[in-house]
């Protein structure tokens, strides 16, 4: 067992001070190396040229596809029942020569996708949502996976000011403890968040959800467009304000629909 994992088995209060502790730590030491590195290559390599960039994708996608082929059984496979080698990719074009990876190709061949070269002790199973239909398992690499994520999500929401440490709302999909007592939102020391449900929204709590957002005052919101939209959706529909502090909303994990960009803006 991990020790992320032995920390969520703990009561809430436990685990309520152990991220207060953690949370004092500097940034530098909480997001590791991984990040930082990835997070300095990204504000510099954003300002390239569209030659350049071009230029490392090719070299990054050739270390991928001979990675692919020597380490992953899936592809190996792909590879030889179509005659071609990792070589005969020379161009972004070429890749029409593989198939897609679809939802169904990884439910059906997990294991075949995993890379031989990598120990066991190194991945992370994780799934997705099921939003669409059965959950989809598939492994992350441990340290790794995450923090490079992070790091191009961080770079992408300073453009529109975002800075680590400002005040941000969450409504994505978080399960909040207190809920079945009514308190639809939990504090989140570490990143200095306030995270709400988006299981309860409904008529009747609504409201709460709205003087909570304006007592906390963040400067974004993140959110599911899905889960935002029936706020705003609730908002407009009750002629209420939109909340001033809030510089920009960040949504991610779903399609932003052009409906729901309008209203949302």
């Amino acid at each position: 067992m991990t020790l992320r994992e032995m920390v969520k088995r703990l009561p809430y209060p436990v685990r309520q001070g152990i991220r207060y502790v953690y949370g004092t730590l500097p940034p530098r030491i909480r997001y590791g190396r991984v990040f930082w590195e990835t997070y300095n290559f990204l504000q510099e390599s954003q300002w390239w040229s569209k030659e350049k960039l071009e230029e490392y994708q090719m070299q990054q996608l050739s270390k991928l596809l001979n990675h692919a082929y020597e380490n992953v059984p899936y592809y190996r496979r792909v590879f030889d029942e179509r005659g071609l080698k990792p070589k005969v990719i020379q161009d972004f074009d070429d890749l029409q020569k593989l198939p897609y990876l679809t939802k169904e190709i990884i439910q059906d061949n997990l294991p075949d996708l995993v890379a031989r070269n990598y120990p066991r002790s190194k991945l992370q199973y994780a799934t997705t949502g099921g939003s669409t239909g059965i959950p989809m398992g598939f492994y992350l690499e441990k340290g790794v996976s995450n923090a490079k994520e992070w790091a191009f999500m961080l770079t992408q929401w300073n453009r529109v000011g975002f800075k680590m440490g400002d005040r941000c709302v969450v409504l994505r999909g978080n399960v909040v403890e207190s809920a079945s007592k009514g308190k639809f939102w939990e504090y989140d020391p570490v990143n200095k968040n306030l995270i709400l449900s988006s299981y309860h929204l409904t008529d009747e709590n609504m409201p709460k959800y709205i003087e909570k957002i304006k007592e906390f005052k963040p400067d974004f919101i993140q959110a599911y467009p899905s889960a935002i939209s029936i706020l705003a959706r609730f908002m407009k529909e009750h002629n209420i304000e939109p909340f001033p502090s809030v510089k920009a909303l960040l949504c991610g994990s779903e399609n932003l629909y052009s409906w729901q960009r309008e209203l949302l803006e």
